[in-house]
């Protein structure tokens, strides 16, 4: 019976490799379809570790064998990707795999998860590069990702429902069954004055999941309700920015009430000047509100005081005292996976781990100063080009769309001084999913620019000829006249 299930599965695999092997953009599509539901998965499996890597053998490794392939056929795919992020990503693969033989890591196992953790979404970057090539392809995947969306946010919803009914510990128990402690860390439940919030996974693993996901989800919102031509999937797009924004808020995240203000505030503001800052500020203080206020029951000024010194602490311990202590300790680095949260597995004892939660200490932690300078670099290096670009373009549609995505990689930029939320599912897929489509959005405007310049031309040329023909006709009507 089990020869039989495992010829199944074989089977099953080689055909769904052999259908991305045949088109590769369908690796692309069919991963992001999982990404909402690979949680979900992983709690049906009552969190067996092995189904955390089924997207990456189903969809991952194939849609990059099938689009690597199909670079070496024609590398024309790649034209204009910038060459500073490119050797900087290299930078960042030899330094990984020079660090993955430091003494200071504990086993190879640890090393292989830290260059999993670290590498293994990058070429995702030049995959979204290539696939987006137009604004109709840009809009079909952000269509599908809004559509998905809703499910998520349904499921948050109704287990918001659910505690308000009936409890949280019997509401989590209920949703999630054995898997409920480990999905809510241990039914984590804070009371604020009159009103208590807790951990609301959705179909995610964790909170953290579902909070990355539903900031990420924004962005395609977005996009697609000032973007979009169709009036109808306009209002769709409405509609999902605000349940991902609310879904944030009700993730049970504290740090929600900081970074989707800041995300919304930066689309925003990119996009619309300072009357969309101040528009961004008064939507998300109404949603602040109805999170904090309608469905928790906590006054607003107390979650802010509460989020504003837990913001304080984590600034002074994370942000800074994190980055210190890591450049201090290990200037010339630990080694690779020395400090990745899910590296802590390969340790004979796991909650001896102790990590440093700061995204740039953790580099500095495992890489050393290099590492700290190629990652911050790399970041970076990608923000400046967008803006450098966004501030010449001038086709609309595209601009709304740079504006929104470099707003998502630059509260990403920031949200990882407190934080390896890059490191998780699903924003390592997300992050570098959007880095690509932005980086290509300036060759876009080009290519379409290029094509206005050359109709403009042939209709030029097309008027002149006509001109000329009545120029003719009239010096010469004899000439032109219709034989009987």
């Amino acid at each position: 019976m089990i020869t039989l299930q495992v010829l199944l599965v074989a089977i099953l695999m080689g055909w769904l490799y052999a259908l991305i092997f045949a088109r590769w953009q369908r690796g692309l599509y069919w991963l992001v379809t999982y990404l909402p539901f690979a949680g979900a998965v992983t709690i049906a499996m009552n969190l067996w570790w092995p189904s955390l890597l089924l997207k990456d053998v189903l969809f991952v490794i194939p849609l990059y064998i099938a689009f690597f392939a199909r670079f070496v056929l024609a590398p024309e795919c790649l034209a204009g990707f910038p060459r500073r992020v490119a050797y900087l990503m290299l930078c960042l693969l030899i330094l990984t795999l020079v660090q993955a033989r430091n003494s200071g890591v504990a086993n190879p196992i640890m090393a292989l998860i830290g260059l999993k953790v670290w590498l293994f979404y990058l070429p995702l970057c030049f995959v979204a590069y290539a696939f987006v090539d137009s604004f109709e392809r840009m809009l079909d995947l952000f269509r599908l990702l809004v559509a998905l969306s809703f499910i998520p946010a349904v499921v948050a919803f109704v287990e918001i429902v659910m505690v308000h009914w009936l409890g949280y510990l019997t509401a989590m128990q209920m949703v999630y069954g054995s898997a409920a402690s480990q999905v809510t860390q241990g039914f984590s439940f804070f009371r604020l004055g009159e009103g208590s919030f807790g951990r609301i996974p959705s179909v995610f693993t964790f909170e953290t999941q579902f909070l990355g996901y539903s900031l990420a989800m924004l962005i395609p919102a977005y996009v697609l309700w000032r973007a979009d031509p169709s009036p109808r999937w306009r209002r769709l797009g409405s509609c999902a920015l605000v349940a991902a924004a609310l879904d944030t808020l009700l993730s049970g995240s504290r740090g929600a009430f900081v970074f989707t203000p800041l995300t919304l505030a930066l689309a925003f503001l990119f996009d619309q000047g300072v009357p969309g800052l101040l528009a961004a500020l008064c939507g998300t203080a109404v949603l602040s509100w109805t999170a904090a206020g309608a469905i928790f029951g906590i006054a607003l000024w107390h979650m802010y005081g509460v989020v504003g010194g837990l913001f304080a602490d984590y600034a002074r311990s994370a942000a800074y005292g994190g980055l210190v202590q890591a450049i201090a300790t290990a200037p010339l680095g630990m080694g690779t996976g020395t400090n990745t949260g899910a590296a802590r597995y390969a340790l004979a004892d796991p909650d001896a781990f102790k990590g440093i939660e700061n995204y740039y200490g953790k580099a500095a932690y495992e890489l050393g100063m290099p590492g700290l300078l190629v990652v911050a670099g790399l970041f970076l290096t990608i923000i400046f080009l967008s803006l450098k670009a966004r501030r010449r373009m001038v086709a609309p549609d595209l601009r709304c769309g740079a504006n929104a995505l470099l707003a998502f990689l630059v509260a990403i930029f920031l949200s990882s001084f407190k934080g390896w939320q890059i490191d998780l599912d699903p924003v390592n897929v997300y992050y570098w999913l959007f880095a690509g489509v932005l980086l290509k959005l300036p060759v876009l405007e080009k290519s379409l620019l290029w094509q206005q310049w050359r109709l403009s031309e042939a209709y030029d040329q097309a008027e002149l000829r006509s001109v000329e023909w009545l120029n003719l006709s009239q010096e010469f009507p004899g000439a032109f006249a219709n034989p009987r």
